[in-house]
């Protein structure tokens, strides 16, 4: 006997959806569990995204009265009146360099590479990696490296 207006759903569409809901439950449960105040990820993301917008200013000629890019304590960027919308002070945060470069301090030459106040390159060899660490919780960490040739990254200097 067969059913023409068979109502419902069959056994093996509910299986289907309950597998995909588990997936989608798996994958976002770090979303909703252990979330604290400070994500590392997201301030090393804006601190990409400040840095290289640092970077592209100084290689179109803009932020001439810039010193340097300042990587220490709470603040990297750079806060001069010609380059006022590069504010990169961050709230419970701290960063710091390596290898040490002798100064916080640093900027990009043309062609967007680092270099220091005399415009001698840095970041030789495996870049400058910079640490972002909260000061809330110091297990809360996160790093971003800049080589050589200026490439700014999400991700450890390899």
């Amino acid at each position: 006997m067969r059913f023409n207006n068979a109502d419902g759903f069959t056994l093996v569409e509910l299986v289907a959806v309950l597998i995909i809901v588990g997936i989608v439950a798996i994958s976002t449960q770090s979303l909703w569990l252990g979330k604290s105040s400070f994500s590392a990820s997201v301030v090393r993301d804006q601190a990409v995204g400040v840095m290289r917008l640092i970077q592209w200013q100084q290689m179109n000629g803009q932020c001439v009265t810039l010193e340097g890019v300042a990587v220490s304590g709470p603040l990297l960027g750079v806060n001069v009146a010609d380059c006022s919308t590069l504010s990169g002070t961050f709230d419970h945060v701290l960063f710091s360099i390596t290898p040490a470069l002798g100064s916080s301090i640093f900027r990009f030459d043309g062609w967007g590479r680092p270099v220091n106040q005399h415009n001698v390159r840095l970041c030789l060899g495996e870049g400058c990696q910079i640490g972002i660490t909260s000061t809330q919780d110091t297990s809360q960490s996160a790093v971003m490296c800049v080589n050589a040739e200026g490439f700014i990254s999400a991700s450890e200097c390899s």
